[in-house]
C-alpha cells in the first residue's frame, strides 16, 4: 500500500488527494498510519460509518482515479488520464489493464480507444463482467457521484453499467499501472463474484437499463455467459477432486440456464473426463465443454 501511495505522489501533479479505502482490518491499520503522517492522504476504513459520506465528498472533485493497493501507477499515468478527459468531454470513464511486474516496458500511454456507452454495455453482457479488469480507472466525478464507492465485482459492474448510459467509455492501449502483489483470494471467491455479477445485471436491467431496446436479450446473454463461466469452473473443480465447490458452481449454472441442466454432467459422465490440472489443457477443455453444454 505504501508503494501504491508513493507512485501517486510521484506523478508530479499538485493538488492530488489520496483516499485509501480499506477492505479488511489489517489494511485499515496501514491506511490510518499513512494518513496520520501525510496531509494528502485520507483513510476510509471498511468499518467507518462515515466512509460513504466522505467518499461522496471526494466525488466533488473534477475527476477520480481508482487504484488497487497492490498496484503502482506508471510514470505519466495521471497526465495521460487527465489529457483524455480534457480532450474528450463525452468520455465519462477510462480504464486500462494492469501490467505484471516482469512485463516489458509498455508502449506510449497516451493512445486511447473510445467507444459509445451502449457498445460497452453489450461487451459487458457478452463477457459477464466489467470491462476494466483490475487496472486503474479514471472517472468524470460529477457523473460518477451517485454511484458511491466502487467495491466488489458486483458493485464495480453495476457502476460501469450505469456509467455507460451517460457517455462514452475509453480504454488505454497500454497499462497505466503495474501489479506489485497478488490480491487476497479465498476458496469461495469465484462463486460470490458470479452471484454478485448476476445481481448487478438483474438490478441494472430492472432499473436504469430497462429502457434499452434490446434489454431482455442482453439480460439473457449475461446470464448465459455467467452460466458458462460457472460450468467450466465446476468442471475444473471436479477434476481437482473438489466435489463441494463443483456442486455449488453447477447448481448456480443450472439456475441461470435451466434448459441445459440435464446435459450438464452428462457430457463428462459419457466418457470424456477432463485432462489432469497439471496437463495444462484443463482450462481450454472446460471452456470448450461449457460452450457445448450452454450454447
Amino acid at each position: 500500500m505504501e508503494g501504491c501511495a508513493a507512485s501517486v505522489r510521484a506523478q508530479r501533479l499538485g493538488g492530488l488527494r489520496i483516499m485509501i479505502v480499506g477492505d479488511r482490518p489489517e489494511n485499515d491499520r496501514i491506511a490510518r498510519d499513512l494518513a496520520a503522517s501525510r496531509p494528502d492522504v485520507v483513510a476510509l476504513p471498511h468499518d467507518d460509518a462515515s466512509a460513504v459520506r466522505r467518499w461522496a465528498t471526494a466525488a466533488q472533485a473534477p475527476f477520480l482515479l481508482t487504484l488497487s493497493a497492490g498496484h503502482r501507477l506508471v510514470a505519466g499515468a495521471v497526465d495521460a488520464a487527465l489529457a483524455l478527459m480534457a480532450s474528450r468531454p463525452d468520455v465519462v470513464a477510462g480504464f486500462s489493464r494492469c501490467a505484471e511486474a516482469d512485463e516489458a516496458a509498455p508502449p506510449a500511454i497516451d493512445a486511447w480507444r473510445v467507444g459509445d456507452g451502449l457498445s460497452a454495455i453489450r461487451r459487458m453482457c457478452g463477457a459477464a463482467g466489467a470491462p476494466l479488469g483490475d487496472g486503474p480507472v479514471v472517472i468524470r466525478a460529477p457523473r460518477a457521484a451517485p454511484f458511491g464507492r466502487l467495491g466488489d465485482d458486483g458493485a464495480r459492474l453495476g457502476a460501469w453499467l450505469r456509467l455507460s448510459l451517460r457517455g462514452a467509455i475509453a480504454e488505454c492501449a497500454a497499462p497505466l499501472a503495474v501489479r506489485t502483489s497478488a490480491g487476497f483470494v479465498d476458496e469461495g471467491a469465484l462463486l460470490r463474484s458470479l452471484d454478485a455479477r448476476r445481481e448487478a445485471f438483474a438490478t441494472f436491467f430492472r432499473t436504469d437499463g430497462r429502457r434499452l431496446a434490446d434489454a431482455a436479450a442482453l439480460a439473457r446473454l449475461a446470464n448465459l455467459r455467467l452460466a458458462q463461466q460457472a460450468y467450466w469452473a465446476a468442471c475444473a473443480e471436479r477434476a481437482r477432486g473438489n466435489s463441494t465447490a463443483s456442486g455449488d458452481l453447477l447448481r448456480f449454472a443450472r439456475r441461470l440456464a435451466p434448459a441445459a441442466g440435464p446435459r450438464a454432467w452428462g457430457a463428462l459422465d459419457a466418457g470424456r473426463p477432463p485432462p489432469a490440472p497439471e496437463a495444462g489443457r484443463l482450462k481450454a477443455f472446460c471452456r470448450r465443454l461449457a460452450l457445448e453444454v450452454f450454447p
